[in-house]
Protein backbone atom coordinates (compact mmCIF):
# COMPACT_ATOMS: atom_id res chain seq x y z
CA UNK A 1 0.00 0.00 0.00
CA UNK A 2 2.93 2.45 0.74
CA UNK A 3 4.32 1.61 -3.02
CA UNK A 4 0.74 3.27 -4.07
CA UNK A 5 0.99 6.08 -2.02
CA UNK A 6 4.83 6.79 -3.01
CA UNK A 7 3.43 6.48 -6.59
CA UNK A 8 0.51 8.82 -6.32
CA UNK A 9 2.93 11.36 -5.04
CA UNK A 10 5.47 11.46 -7.60
CA UNK A 11 2.45 11.59 -10.03
CA UNK A 12 1.41 14.43 -8.42
CA UNK A 13 4.80 16.34 -8.02
CA UNK A 14 5.67 15.57 -11.32
CA UNK A 15 1.71 17.33 -12.63
CA UNK A 16 2.25 20.24 -15.17
CA UNK A 17 -0.28 21.91 -17.11
CA UNK A 18 0.42 23.82 -21.18
CA UNK A 19 -1.64 26.04 -22.42
CA UNK A 20 -0.63 25.93 -25.92
CA UNK A 21 0.37 22.37 -26.89
CA UNK A 22 0.03 20.16 -30.15
CA UNK A 23 -1.46 16.83 -29.46
CA UNK A 24 0.10 14.08 -31.11
CA UNK A 25 -2.32 11.25 -30.98
CA UNK A 26 -1.36 7.72 -30.56
CA UNK A 27 -5.17 6.15 -31.16
CA UNK A 28 -6.62 8.91 -33.19
CA UNK A 29 -8.34 10.67 -30.61
CA UNK A 30 -8.08 14.32 -31.83
CA UNK A 31 -8.66 16.40 -28.06
CA UNK A 32 -5.61 15.53 -25.10
CA UNK A 33 -6.41 12.14 -22.97
CA UNK A 34 -4.64 11.52 -19.95
CA UNK A 35 -3.05 8.32 -19.85
CA UNK A 36 -4.96 4.83 -17.78
CA UNK A 37 -3.11 3.21 -15.08
CA UNK A 38 -4.07 -0.04 -14.20
CA UNK A 39 -2.29 -1.72 -11.54
CA UNK A 40 -1.74 -5.19 -12.44
CA UNK A 41 -0.60 -6.82 -9.79
CA UNK A 42 1.17 -5.26 -6.10
CA UNK A 43 3.04 -7.06 -2.97
CA UNK A 44 5.51 -7.21 -0.97
CA UNK A 45 8.51 -6.86 -3.03
CA UNK A 46 6.78 -5.69 -6.80
CA UNK A 47 4.39 -4.07 -8.55
CA UNK A 48 3.54 -4.43 -12.24
CA UNK A 49 1.51 -1.54 -13.62
CA UNK A 50 0.06 -1.52 -17.75
CA UNK A 51 -0.14 2.07 -19.02
CA UNK A 52 -1.68 3.46 -22.11
CA UNK A 53 -0.73 5.92 -23.95
CA UNK A 54 -3.52 7.43 -26.05
CA UNK A 55 -1.05 10.69 -27.41
CA UNK A 56 1.09 13.31 -26.13
CA UNK A 57 1.76 17.21 -25.78
CA UNK A 58 4.46 18.61 -27.55
CA UNK A 59 5.40 22.35 -26.94
CA UNK A 60 8.13 24.44 -28.21
CA UNK A 61 10.69 26.24 -25.16
CA UNK A 62 13.25 28.59 -25.69
CA UNK A 63 15.78 29.23 -23.14
CA UNK A 64 19.23 31.27 -23.37
CA UNK A 65 18.95 31.02 -27.49
CA UNK A 66 18.14 27.65 -27.94
CA UNK A 67 14.99 25.65 -28.45
CA UNK A 68 13.52 22.41 -27.20
CA UNK A 69 10.75 20.45 -27.45
CA UNK A 70 8.86 19.67 -24.16
CA UNK A 71 7.24 16.57 -24.22
CA UNK A 72 4.20 16.05 -21.86
CA UNK A 73 1.46 13.62 -21.18
CA UNK A 74 -1.75 15.05 -19.94
CA UNK A 75 -2.07 14.90 -16.32
CA UNK A 76 1.06 12.98 -15.43
CA UNK A 77 4.46 14.35 -16.27
CA UNK A 78 6.98 16.20 -18.98
CA UNK A 79 10.08 15.33 -20.25
CA UNK A 80 12.29 17.77 -21.13
CA UNK A 81 15.36 17.92 -23.64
Amino acid sequence: MNRIIYLLLIILFLITSSLFAQWISFDGRTQASKPHVTILSNDKTSIILEISLPGMEINKRTEQGKTYDVLRLPGIFQLQK
